[in-house]
């Protein structure tokens, strides 16, 4: 998945490493130059003080063209992939983007939101050695009267098998090839003339095994870029024992999203039951009081352990494992014991 802030030019540089390392010995690769550069070219309805990404003041149904800058850095020519992404809230908070996201843990509300479908351009451009080009992107602002809604357009260099960068280092030293490759992500955000109330709400608690973690549902249903969500929170058992506690830094989610806000499991034992989760909030100001309720049942305590490697430790409301094999021994003992005196 690629994620992108909500801020200027994002650049994102992924670095495949492929072979098996035969020493613990590193090889220290040369800085190089990027292959190419990103510059958005800002129109006339930008809004004043903003730069480095689209941040334009729109009307409903209308069309416009805005325009990319891309340098070709190299001596040699270059293909380019461009895709519109959507705008998504992350499980810890913040704002990436990418093309459609399948999760269970962050989603859109209302596909009117998914910008991508309003964006078109060239899927792919060849710019020269040394060249500066422009790309048109197209945007059909949506059939509404107020908000904000936000994408983007991913910029990647295609990166040939032939052109992976190979490196053999001498015998008893690792041996592999790097393959680079380099994206950008240009934000598009589309400012509608009207403005919308906030709609921010909390849903069920729940809990992930993996890491592990326990879970908040967090809802944005308006139109708008929610920001400053912080709060406190604590876990309880069923008897009301505070198991851990903490807090989270103000974080902004999308417009008309939805996410799983995670927070670590911080208690050094992981036992089915119920559990309380308690939150107290501000949200841009506004206090809100929050308690779940939710359970961790056997099957996710045992997954945890086969993915820590852990021994599973005793469940609420039920027998250990040592106890009902030292019940079944004394059992059996005294069954023995007794048929021996009755014979």
């Amino acid at each position: 998945m690629k994620y992108f802030r909500n801020s200027a030019v994002f650049l994102l540089v992924l670095t495949a490493v492929l072979g098996i390392a035969m020493s613990p010995q590193v090889a220290a690769s040369e800085a190089t130059e990027l292959p190419m550069s990103i510059k958005a070219i800002l129109p006339d309805n930008q809004k004043d003080g903003v730069s480095g990404y689209f941040n334009l003041q729109v009307n409903p149904n209308e069309k416009q063209t805005i325009y990319i800058e891309i340098k070709n850095n190299k001596s040699e020519d270059i293909l380019v992939n461009l895709t519109p992404t959507n705008a998504y809230s992350q499980t810890t908070g913040g704002i990436f983007y990418d093309v459609d996201v399948d999760s269970l843990d962050t989603a859109i509300l209302d596909e009117a939101f998914a910008l991508s479908q309003n964006i078109s351009m060239e899927n792919e451009v060849v710019i020269k050695a040394n060249e500066t080009i422009e790309v048109p992107i197209e945007i059909t602002v949506p059939n509404m009267n107020k908000g904000t809604i936000i994408g983007g357009v991913l910029i990647e260099e295609e990166v040939e098998v032939s052109e992976q960068a190979s490196e053999t280092l001498k015998k008893d030293t690792a041996q592999f090839k790097v393959i680079t490759k380099t994206a950008f992500a240009i934000a598009i955000q589309l400012d509608l003339p009207g403005q919308a109330e906030p709609a921010f709400s909390f849903g069920e608690a729940g809990f992930n095994a993996v890491g592990p973690k326990v879970y908040i549902e967090m809802l944005n249903d308006a139109p708008i870029i929610q920001r400053q969500i912080a709060g406190e929170y604590k876990v309880s058992d069923e008897e009301g024992k505070e198991l851990f506690s903490g807090n989270f830094e103000p974080i902004i989610m999308a417009p008309k999203t939805k996410i799983n806000f995670s927070m670590n499991w911080d208690s050094s034992a992981l036992e089915s039951g119920k559990y309380t989760l308690s939150i107290t909030a501000d949200v841009a100001g506004k206090e809100m009081l929050v308690e779940e309720n939710f359970e961790i049942n056997n099957d996710s305590v045992e997954e945890y352990s086969a993915r820590a490697n852990q021994p599973i430790t005793q469940t609420q409301g039920g027998i250990p494992y040592w106890a009902v094999i030292i019940a079944v021994v004394i059992s059996v003992g005294l069954t023995i014991l007794f048929v021996k005196k009755k014979k």
